[in-house]
């Protein structure tokens, strides 16, 4: 009886001296949650992998304002892209199994999977793992790469419109034309010159022969 007084009495003094003992003692009696994704993810299958049978998807795919989820998959090697459904879906997943894939029904080859989430505001995020090889009728490269993340997300919503760039427009090319040149002697110029040369001549000579003409009357005279 003596023991549990005093053990309750130390506790109750540690209580009361030191009030972060007890929040320690909790705090570690549990894990902290996990934090909630602010994307939409795939855990699994990753970029790279070999894959036979059916495959576990796994992910993240209880964004808020969820609405409905796609999960199809795309052969890699073709030029226009193919979507083939694997699951749709209008139950949010917090974390764990989205879907399950039977690859067993395909060719091998390079496969990309993508999961697309519909949003109550009209947008939608997509997920993508890139270069999934399905391996299930050849065998398993040698040379296995390293399963790495791949996982490419891209959000979506009401079209943007593009902002317009100013397009440069080359002035033309307008040659000026350069001033006439004052030392510049046009034919006009020389015909009209020629014509006042010969009218001052012609007055010349007709000043020089009235002048004679008056000097052989004046000497006339005078004889």
């Amino acid at each position: 009886m003596e023991r549990r007084f005093l053990g309750a009495s130390l506790f109750l003094i540690l209580l009361l001296c030191f009030p972060g003992f007890v929040t320690g003692v909790s705090a570690h009696q549990g894990a902290p949650p996990s934090p909630t994704p602010a994307s939409a993810v795939i855990y699994t299958p990753v970029s790279g992998q070999a894959l036979q049978g059916k495959v576990p998807i796994e992910g993240f795919s209880a964004l808020e304002g969820f609405l409905s989820a796609e999960i199809s998959f795309t052969y890699a090697q073709e030029a226009e892209e193919t979507w083939f459904s694997i699951l749709r879906s209008k139950d949010p997943v917090p974390g764990g199994l989205l879907a399950e894939w039977d690859t067993t029904t395909i060719s091998d080859g390079l496969y990309t999977l993508r999961m697309v989430i519909h949003l109550a505001d009209g947008t939608s995020q997509t997920v993508l793992v890139e270069n999934l090889r399905v391996r299930n009728y050849t065998p398993v490269e040698t040379s296995t790469p390293s399963p790495s993340p791949g996982v490419t997300v891209t959000q979506t919503g009401p079209t943007a419109t593009p902002t317009s760039r100013p397009t440069l427009t080359p002035l033309p090319q307008i040659s000026t034309p350069l001033p006439p040149n004052p030392a510049e002697i046009t034919p006009e110029e020389i015909r009209l010159n020629l014509s006042k040369g010969a009218l001052a001549a012609g007055g010349m000579f007709a000043l020089i022969g009235l002048y004679q003409k008056v000097l052989s009357m004046r000497s006339r005279r005078k004889g």
